[in-house]
This record gives structure tokens, C-alpha cells and sequence, in this order.
């Protein structure tokens, strides 16, 4: 479970109690190389969004939807995407608000 702070919400005023936000988050682990693939489903958009934009900015990961290109913060990423999905991956930036226009543009 995480706890967002009324600091960190765009969409609320600071007055307003903590919202709960229950994510369900899934990582594949294989042998030694480590974490290779997280999965986020049922997340609110706005400040979890940009919380999964932390993540991949730090683990230095591609967001891959269901539906669309891969979204990847830096072009030098793109080499390290499978060939199939490297010549439509389009590149965002890595700030709040990022990941959840790029979701909503595709």
C-alpha cells in the first residue's frame, strides 16, 4: 500500500486526509541478472503514475502499455529495447505528468 502525501497530489488541496492507493505490482526475477520485468495494474493515474516514472527513470527501464509504443526516457534506451519494438518507441520526458500524457496521447 502507499500513502500519498496532500504535498505530492495535484488534484487535491492540502487540507484533505491521506488518500490510499493499492496498486498491485509484480516483478519477474531470473537467476543472478536480477529484477528483468515489474508490472503495475489497477493504479490511479496523477501522483502513482509519476510514482512508476520514478522507478523506471531509476531502474532505468522502458514503460511498455498493452496498447502502444514503448515509452522510454532516453534515446541511448532503445538499443537495449527487443527489435521489434525499437523503431516505434517514442522517447518522454522523465518529470512528473510525463508518463500519464504519454498514456493518454496513444
Amino acid at each position: 500500500m502507499i500513502r500519498t502525501l496532500p504535498d505530492h497530489d495535484r488534484n487535491r488541496s492540502r487540507n484533505k486526509p491521506l488518500r490510499t492507493v493499492r496498486p498491485d505490482l509484480y516483478h519477474a526475477s531470473h537467476g543472478d541478472d536480477g529484477m528483468s520485468c515489474v508490472t503495475a495494474t489497477h493504479f490511479a493515474r496523477g501522483t502513482m503514475l509519476d510514482l512508476l516514472t520514478h522507478l523506471a527513470v531509476a531502474l532505468e527501464a522502458a514503460v511498455v502499455p498493452q496498447d502502444g509504443a514503448a515509452l522510454i526516457f532516453h534515446e541511448d534506451q532503445r538499443r537495449h529495447l527487443p527489435a521489434e519494438l525499437q523503431a516505434h518507441a517514442v522517447v518522454i520526458t522523465p518529470a512528473d505528468g510525463a508518463l500519464q500524457t504519454a498514456l493518454e496521447a496513444h
